[in-house]
């Protein structure tokens, strides 16, 4: 049976308190979904809001300085999200990085969310990472989440496609006004 979550509902045991959250994004896309999966969380859960105590761009971890304000921060927080874009392996420092935080971790009550997407065929980048991430939290007894998107195509191809010039029309009358153009949905 597959539970489903309607983003409208709220969590029967609502709580006031903003979530904390780290994110950790490899590039502006995926930053922006882990942003919007953090307030979702949150208005899921009946918070006040999502507080997001730090957001990392991945590769910038493997600077100590940086590494270790990431860790302090991450240190109080309630989840953790990781959001890949999925092209590439998550690079080693940034690895290591969420490794070390997930080491105690189940004593603060902090849970993993690994967000990725899984464009032009990097199946097998998705699958490996999300496999590494599922058994880190089972040693560390974490609680994990993940969810791997399709990504919509690149702006510029977006235009493109005869579909979303319809969709589009179809909003700017809906909205009653002109077509403008669409963006991309992250």
């Amino acid at each position: 049976m597959k539970a489903v979550i309607d983003p409208s509902e709220k969590c029967p045991i609502a709580d006031p308190t903003p979530v904390r959250v780290t994110i950790v994004y490899e590039d502006m896309a995926s930053g922006m979904r882990a942003r919007d999966v953090a307030e979702r969380l949150a208005r899921f859960l009946g918070s006040s809001g999502a507080r997001a105590e730090s957001i990392w761009r991945s590769d910038l971890l493997a600077l100590p300085v940086l590494a270790e304000q990431a860790a302090s921060a991450a240190a109080e927080c309630d989840y953790l999200i990781v959001s890949l874009c999925g092209e590439e392996l998550l690079p080693f420092a940034a690895r290591r990085w969420i490794e070390e935080q997930l080491e105690g971790a189940a004593e603060r009550g902090m849970g993993l969310i690994l967000l990725s997407n899984s464009h032009r065929g990097r199946w097998r980048v998705v699958d490996a990472t999300r496999h590494d991430f599922r058994c880190l939290c089972e040693v560390h007894r974490v609680a994990f989440f993940a969810h791997t998107v399709s990504a919509p195509p690149p702006e510029s191809d977006l235009y493109l496609l005869p579909e979303a010039n319809a969709f589009e029309s179809h909003v700017a009358e809906l909205r009653g006004g002109s077509s403008v153009p669409c963006s991309r949905n992250l």
